[in-house]
């Protein structure tokens, strides 16, 4: 999917592409079902007692719930990585739910950036 960029003025009228626009303007954007919605995404890691505690399905579960795609997955160190996309209100929402997590974890640390957005149909538990 191409990656459009959009200089921040507000307006959302100025458009690049990724190439062209200055690198500390870049907006990216993902596939939304909603016109002129714009949308980010976010490269999560979470650490703490995150694995065996149903984490994975609580995180889809929110994200479903929030319109969130991407997905969720745990990584031999302990940690549950996520990759989100969506409308940045909801995000942000999402990613405040990370540091919290369900009743059995205990999140010990969040960290989260800003990727280039990509296009997912759903929110999957991969592995």
């Amino acid at each position: 999917m191409p990656v459009s960029a959009i200089l921040d003025h507000g307006d959302g009228r100025s458009r690049f592409t990724e190439s062209s626009a200055p690198k500390f303007m870049l907006l990216y954007r993902c596939e939304s079902s909603e016109r002129n919605v714009m949308n980010i995404a976010k490269h999560c890691f979470v650490s703490g007692h995150v694995q065996g505690v149903a984490f994975r399905h609580y995180t889809r579960q929110q994200a479903l719930k929030l319109g969130i795609t991407g997905w969720v997955r745990n990584l031999p160190d302990g940690r549950v990585e996520v990759w989100a996309c969506g409308e940045s209100g909801n995000l942000e929402q999402f990613c405040r739910w990370l540091y919290r997590g369900p009743a059995l974890a205990q999140v010990v640390d969040v960290s989260c950036h800003s990727v280039a957005a990509s296009q997912f149909d759903s929110f999957e538990i991969t592995g």
